[in-house]
């Protein structure tokens, strides 16, 4: 197979990769917290051992999928437990194998009263899980305080919304449905923000987080990428063309 032939593949191969995750990006335009994905590709060289092999095959391939976590646009919902944070951090959930960080905030009670994620994991404060109770009026003020107003009108702190920080959060690792896990602390949890620029999180009652995907940006990326998928098949079967050529050639002499 000729060198050109390994470009040609890789590089319809990274493109197909890149369409996957453009249209994955688009799916959740609308999806509560999601943070866009981007792929980093890498051109890799690699020796042939065997001579019947073309020498220094020449490819691309994936490098590293990175996560956009800039802050997505609140929108107001009036959910009393439908919260967003302001500025940098994560909520902390109590998975099946562990904590999980997420920064969506669309909560609910579960039937036991415990403040909840809608795929039934509890939502962690600073002293674990939160009991609401049933039937509550809750309110989260700005610094993650939850108030649980009783029938009298009586209010009672109920704990207090944990907020983990990273030192670099481009190392969480995704799990799905907005989770992510900080494998073997590679991302360097830390009790608040270290850098100027990240300001240390506000909550917000009533609102949610957006998805941060750029429609446009994304539709335009699809757009792209699709005719760069098509101009690789193109090559590809040029390359096949002319080794359908040469091997015929070399049955007629």
């Amino acid at each position: 197979m000729a060198n050109g032939m390994y470009s040609a593949v890789s590089g319809a191969v990274a493109q197909q990769q890149l369409l996957d995750s453009a249209a994955n990006n688009l799916a959740n335009v609308n999806t509560t917290g999601f943070k866009s994905q981007s792929l980093v590709f890498k051109e890799v060289m690699q020796n042939a051992e065997s001579p019947l092999i073309v020498k220094d095959k020449s490819f691309v391939r994936v490098d590293a999928s990175t996560y956009n976590f800039q802050q997505g646009a609140l929108v107001p919902t009036q959910g009393q437990f439908d919260v967003a944070l302001l500025g940098s951090g994560f909520f902390v959930v109590m998975g099946p194998n562990g904590e999980r960080y997420t920064r969506a905030g669309n909560f609910t009670v579960d039937a036991a009263g415990f403040l909840s994620t809608q795929d039934g994991m509890h939502v962690l404060g600073e002293s674990g899980p939160i009991l609401i109770g049933k039937g509550q009026r809750v309110q989260f003020n700005e610094d993650g305080e939850i108030m649980v107003m009783d029938e009298s009108g009586q209010s009672k702190k109920q704990g207090r919304l944990k907020v983990a920080y990273f030192n670099n959060p481009s190392l969480l690792v995704p799990e799905g449905s907005q989770l992510f896990i900080d494998d073997n602390s590679k991302a360097g949890p830390i009790s608040q923000p270290k850098d100027p620029s990240q300001q240390r999180a506000r909550i917000k009652s009533g609102c949610l987080e957006s998805s941060n995907v750029n429609a446009v940006f994304q539709m335009t990326q699809l757009i792209q990428v699709n005719r760069m998928f098509q101009a690789s098949m193109k090559v590809l079967e040029a390359y096949q063309q002319v080794d359908s050529r040469v091997n015929n050639d070399m049955f007629k002499s």
